[in-house]
């Protein structure tokens, strides 16, 4: 039996879908044991704009969302905002960080998870991280999502210990949730422990290049590697809105699958 919970952590990107909006409260009220929901892309601009998706974070086509987010909260999940464009903070970081802790305080989320897609200097990354834990407190949650061309144990190894988890995606790239060789083979670095490792998988091979696995094969992996780590640190999905197999029509379906299988 696990020693804990695995989180179930759902990236909530898609807002509107053709026009019609995407509320994330279906996975609260079908009970997909869902513990994280984080709201992407949140984009630090090098002009010291904070935009959402491309989008003002304020404007009144948002205003639904962020009343649902808290809604979530209200109900144990944590919210989390997934932040982009951390080059323009590595070279501009009093212009570019002010204007994004106010939007995290504005809507009182839970943390941050801060989306590496291309190398950030460590004294960089050093001092947002902690100027976030500064201005919010210990109880703020740090993540960080590594893309292929950042040194995720490095990383881990220069500030581990302050990330509650680090996202891995598992998919576009070399590594895969088809089995659970490549989640082993990351915790054989000795770099990143088990409970502190999720598992990033894609919902939909709309969502990606390469590497979606089917719900059921997935969720065979997943039941496997809770097995094998019974302190894993969880999964996580990109993203929502169309997740199958229910799609656009019912994407809460994935997370029920998944968080079926946290379960065991």
């Amino acid at each position: 039996m696990p020693q804990h919970t695995p989180r179930l952590v759902m990236y909530y990107r898609t807002h509107c879908d053709g026009g019609l909006y995407v509320s994330p409260l279906p996975l609260i009220e079908r009970r997909t044991g869902l513990t994280h929901l984080v709201v992407a892309t949140v984009q630090a601009g090098e002009d010291g704009v904070v935009r959402l998706n491309g989008a003002p974070p304020e404007c009144p086509e948002l205003a639904q969302m962020w009343d649902d987010v808290q809604v979530a909260q209200v109900y144990g999940v944590r919210a989390l905002a997934m932040i982009d464009g951390l080059v323009h903070l590595d070279h501009d970081f009093e212009t570019c960080y002010p204007p994004l802790r106010s939007l995290l305080a504005r809507h009182r989320l839970d943390g941050a998870d801060l989306h590496l897609a291309e190398p950030m200097s460590p004294p960089g990354l050093g001092r947002l991280v902690d100027r976030l834990r500064a201005d919010f407190g210990p109880a703020f949650l740090l993540a960080i999502t590594p893309s292929a061309a950042v040194d995720h144990d490095q990383v881990f190894h220069d500030r581990g210990a302050d990330l509650a988890w680090l996202n891995l995606p598992m998919y576009g790239g070399p590594r895969s949730l088809a089995d659970p060789c490549d989640y082993d083979a990351v915790l054989a670095t000795g770099q990143v422990p088990a409970a502190k490792l999720v598992a990033g998988a894609v919902t939909s091979p709309d969502n990606t290049s390469g590497g979606y696995v089917e719900v059921d094969r997935l969720a065979a992996t997943v039941a496997e590697l809770l097995y094998r780590h019974p302190g894993m640190g969880g999964v996580s999905g990109w993203e929502y809105y169309n997740a199958l197999p229910g799609g656009t029509d019912a994407p809460w379906q994935w997370a029920e699958r998944i968080g079926a299988a946290l379960k065991l």
